[in-house]
């Protein structure tokens, strides 16, 4: 492709700043098929382009993409001039450590892959980098003339770190399921060999659809001497579906993930160079590509010419990918000979079986006393390991303080080769400082260690201060009794005075807006506290901290608690960790953030009781550095007790009713601020179903203590049974293990209606349907049709067998009132036995279920009975039953279009008596009193009529019904058809008639009836 030249080439010996670090992490996206014939654009998350960017605004020519590109061909140049060796002749020798992260599967199941399998991706490693693969010959003819042997061989490492035989294989079980980019520190921690010595390959199940990453080189030439990218998270990370072939592998993996992330590892960049016709990948003799490949079109043209498809840097599949060019060979060869970890590793100690002598006794580390200590009085402690062959039975030590031996010691054990031991010797007293504590091994086996390199080790123990609560930081205590850990003498922590809000006020801050080390973590660490006398301590501090808004730019701050007086930190199951939106306060901004307002910070709280039994501890704030943005920290104080708090409670779910009719368009839950801080952000997560729905941050909130609100949540449920959990935590993001709330309700969703008037007996119906029923808190059974003993198609809905606390919902269709300016229902109930607060209430929507906020009646406690004593009511006793009466008209007319009632049983027991519903109607008119035919007839009244006149019905279902009223002399004064007559009472003003006598004539599909009327 094309080489970028500068018109300036700058003739200083330079390290080039980062090479390229793609947040110094590459990654590959998922295999497809060789048959695909599709061309997809891959989704990649990588910040090249905005790590360049920022490296030109920071360092100007020195830090672009072209200057290490002219560095890179120099290098190239010089390599060729001297006339040195070509990667003909070269075979270059890798050691690789496998890390097999898996879940606690058996050995050869899932993520803790066989040992074939690790030997199937190595072998493909060789294969692919020396153009011995067998598809190599599948290789278009166009660049046959290119392709490139790169001369490097891959071994599993053949010593371990501690000099001692290995398969080169560590097996691991993972602290997560599943891991991401932001989790390369967590995968390092889990299992890592020094990358001076090593290629560290990670293989775990990874999420999302990157199947791999890697780490990409550094330089650390004269002139530039910023520091390299963090050794702990430098290597290559395989997802374990895609590493090697057979095993636990997918049948599409040909192991070339490994050959692509590897790749980037020695420095070559994707082959399309990130971008389009006019981005380089800076090698001559690769063709410019317009974006990726994910599928295997060989003729397939971008930019003019033929894209090399089958280029291992590339994402087609890995069936077609075959070839590496001389282009890129040159660029591997410059990192293999210029690189900081990667020169060490050609052909260094690990390739080679370790020279292992018969007796070696070596030291491992100082367990005590380590450089910090919290006590003048110390129990020496060292660990051993047999690094030779012979068995070891005993050993001779000394102990030694600023040169003086404070004792020799003989020990006696029982170590095969790579056993190890813990040896104590008697208490020392140290001084605060000025210590120089030394170990020695002078004898074994009662004569002479064969190795002597290992038998020395020593620490410089420094006495900790001691930290009184409560406590608050003040800006002198940054370098008297709080201690900063720099381990790459980087960019670190630092006193800072901030303008907030026109006021003067000290904190304390790290720059990563100008860190390019990512990776690397600082500790700001605090003096020891004995929790032994605090059990309810709390660290609270204020954060300020804006994201630069590009993906993959991630810092974390991590609240870490060590209990041997802070040599040591958890990382992996810290009390805090932070990153992306749980670490933001202010608006992501690409320039350089300083907070001005108060209003950029946020009170963060850490519960520091679980450690209360660990006696002394020291608390850090660790950072790791992700190139994202700067982070601002004041205010930090450590209580003695839990006196600041995030909280709040879970008060009810305002809406939607548990029968709604699906046209609701939040769920409302109302919460209150129990806590003594202003809550701006929570964390909401649902399962529908059984099925788990994405994270709903609640933002932009300003619920103040004691404040209660309703918060909206855009609604999720399905017609018919839902069953829905809402999990509300983390307000402003806390992480405190007592701030969620859950509720779980059941619902019934259904908009089915009915015309008005209807009734609904139960009869002839095996289901409750068209009218819907649930129990919300547990989803119980709830109301039910059941049949009257010795009946026939007389049934009735009954509650039986309630639990205490839940509710019993039985809910009508929707149902349109806003026609009539009158309506009532009638209904039967019966129950017995009620003696407690067990209400029967009846309530009306308006909205289609989503509220029910209209209790038109209410039956409690004794009131609730129908009969006397505590025996069941038999539901085949008419008498037992009472027929209740309840006016609606108030709620009819305009505005009543999508109603609907329900009859709701709460505050029942297990022994609570069944609760009977029976012939329940709904009337267009507001009498409580009224005239009521026999079934399938009507009743004309009054009869002389004066004023009105009116027809009563009662048909078994709606019908069509013709009135005609007829004079004496056969003249039609009335002739109209009243359709969906059900229970309807019509109304006739005798002013529209003549005086006099009138037949009415009433004709339906079941009804054929006359009826004489007189005027007066």
């Amino acid at each position: 492709m094309k080489r970028i030249l500068l018109i300036l080439r700058i003739e200083l010996v330079l390290s080039f700043l980062l090479f390229l670090g793609c947040s110094t992490l590459f990654a590959q996206q998922p295999l497809t098929p060789a048959a695909s014939t599709s061309i997809q654009a891959p989704i990649e998350q990588c910040t090249a382009p905005l790590v360049e960017q920022k490296q030109i605004e920071a360092l100007g020519i020195f830090g672009s993409k072209e200057y290490f590109e002219a560095w890179m061909e120099d290098k190239i140049q010089d390599r060729t001039g001297a006339n040195r060796r070509t990667a003909m002749d070269e075979v270059r020798v890798i050691p690789v450590v496998v890390h097999v992260i898996h879940n606690g599967e058996p050995l050869g199941q899932g993520a803790n892959i066989p040992q074939s399998q690790i030997e199937a991706q190595i072998r493909i490693l060789n294969e692919d980098y020396n153009r011995t693969n067998a598809d190599a010959s599948n290789t278009l003819a166009a660049f046959q003339p290119v392709a490139a042997n790169a001369n490097i061989q891959f071994v599993l490492a053949k010593q371990d770190p501690r000099g001692l035989p290995t398969n080169g294989v560590n097996r691991v079980q993972g602290p997560q399921t599943s891991y991401t980019q932001g989790d390369a520190i967590t995968l390092s921690q889990s299992s890592y060999w020094d990358a001076e010595d090593y290629l560290n390959i990670w293989v775990a199940p990874l999420e999302t659809i990157n199947l791999g990453w890697s780490s990409f080189p550094v330089s650390d030439l004269q002139g530039l001497n910023f520091p390299p990218t963090s050794k702990e998270t430098d290597g290559v990370t395989i997802d374990y579906e895609y590493f090697g072939e057979g095993g636990s592998a997918i049948t599409a993996s040909r192991g070339r993930t490994a050959t692509h992330e590897v790749g980037h590892f020695l420095g070559l960049r994707h082959i399309w160079g990130d971008g389009g016709c006019d981005v380089d990948d800076f090698v001559n003799d690769t063709p410019d590509q317009n974006g990726s490949n994910s599928s295997c079109q060989t003729d397939r043209t971008t930019c003019g010419t033929l894209d090399m498809t089958q280029n291992y840097m590339d994402y087609t599949p890995d069936a077609c990918m075959n070839i590496f060019t001389q282009g890129q060979l040159e660029r591997m060869n410059v990192v293999l000979a210029n690189s900081p970890r990667r020169i060490s590793l050609v052909n260094g100690r690990a390739t080679q079986a370790p020279q292992v002598v018969a007796h070696d006794l070596a030291l491992e580390t100082i367990i005590a006393p380590k450089d910090y200590v919290c006590s003048t009085t110390i129990t020496p402690q060292v660990s051993i390991y047999n690094a030779g062959t012979d068995r070891l039975t005993s050993a001779e030590l000394t102990i030694s303080l600023n040169g003086q031996v404070l004792e020799q010691k003989s020990f006696n054990f029982d170590l095969n080769q790579g056993d190890g031991e813990t040896l104590a010797f008697d208490p020392i007293q140290v001084a605060n400082s000025g210590n120089n504590f030394e170990v020695n091994i002078i004898g074994v086996n009662g004569g002479t260690d064969e190795n002597t390199a290992n038998n020395t080790l020593t620490t410089s123990p420094v006495i900790q201060p001691n930290l009184a609560l409560p406590y608050s930081y003040g800006s002198e205590d940054f370098n008297e009794v709080w201690t900063v850990k720099n381990d790459d003498e980087a960019l670190t922590w630092e006193t800072l005075n901030l303008i907030l809000d026109g006021q003067s006020v000290d904190a304390v801050g790290l720059n990563f807006y100008n860190y390019e080390t990512s990776g690397a973590t600082d500790y700001l660490i605090s003096p020891q506290i004995n929790l032994t006398e605090f059990p309810n301590a709390q660290l609270v501090f204020d954060m300020a901290y804006a994201r630069y808004p590009d993906e993959g730019l991630d810092d974390q701050l991590i609240i870490g608690i060590s209990t041997d007086c802070g040599n040591t930190f958890d990382l992996i199951n810290p009390p805090y960790q932070k990153s992306q939106e749980s670490l933001e306060t202010a608006t992501a901004s690409t320039a350089e953030f300083i907070p001005n307002s108060a209003s950029d910070f946020r009170t963060e709280v850490v519960d520091l009781s679980q450690f209360s039994g660990d006696g002394n501890v020291r608390i850090a704030f660790i950072t790791i550095n992700g190139f994202g943005n700067n982070l601002f920290i004041k205010d930090i104080r450590i209580n003695a007790a839990q006196e600041t708090n995030y909280g709040f409670s879970l008060d009810q779910l305002v809406s939607p009713s548990p029968v709604p009719d699906g046209n609701q368009e939040s769920d409302v839950i109302r919460l209150t601020n129990t806590g003594n801080l202003h809550i701006n952000t929570l964390l909401v997560d649902r399962v529908l179903n059984g099925f788990g729905q994405s994270t709903l941050t609640l933002e932009d909130m300003d619920i103040a203590p004691d404040e209660q609100v309703d918060v909206q949540l855009p609604s999720l449920l399905n017609d018919g049974q839902n069953e829905m959990e809402y999990r509300l935590h983390s307000p402003n993001y806390d992480q405190n293990t007592n701030n969620e709330q859950q509720i779980r309700r059941f619902f019934y969703q259904d908009a089915g209606s009915v015309e008005v008037p209807w009734r609904q007996y139960f009869d002839d119906l095996l289901q409750l349907e068209p009218w819907t029923t649930v129990n919300p808190e547990n989803g119980e059974d709830a109301w039910e049709v059941v049949v009257k003993e010795g009946s026939q198609n007389d049934n009735l809905a009954v509650l039986q067998g309630q639990s205490s606390g839940n509710t019993y919902w039985l809910g009508s269709p929707l149902m349109d009132l806003s026609n009539t300016s009158r309506a009532s229902i009638f209904f039967d109930r019966a129950a017995s036995g009620i003696t407690d607060n067990t209400r029967l209430k009846v309530m009306l929507s308006l909205d289609g279920g989503q509220t029910f906020e209209n209790q038109v009646a209410v039956f409690e406690g004794e009131t609730l009975n129908t009969i006397i004593g505590d025996s069941p009511v038999n539901p085949n006793t008419a008498s037992e039953f009472v027929k209740e009466f309840v006016d609606l008209s108030a709620f009819a007319g305009e505005g009543s279009e999508n109603s609907r009632i329900a009859f709701v049983a709460e505050n029942g027991t297990g022994t609570s008596n069944p609760i009977y519903l029976d012939n329940i109607e709904l009337f267009l008119s507001d009498d409580p009193d009224p005239v009521y035919p026999t079934d399938g007839d009507a009743i004309l009244y009054p009869n002389p009529a004066t004023d009105i006149f009116s027809l009563v019905f009662n048909l078994s279902r709606r019908e069509d019904v013709r009135i005609q009223v007829v004079s004496t002399s056969g003249q039609v004064a009335h002739d109209v058809i009243y359709p969906g007559t059900l229970n309807q009472t019509y109304h006739f003003s005798t002013a529209l008639f003549s005086k006099g006598i009138f037949i009415i004539k009433i004709q339906s599909e079941t009804l054929s009836i006359t009826k004489r009327l007189i005027i007066r």
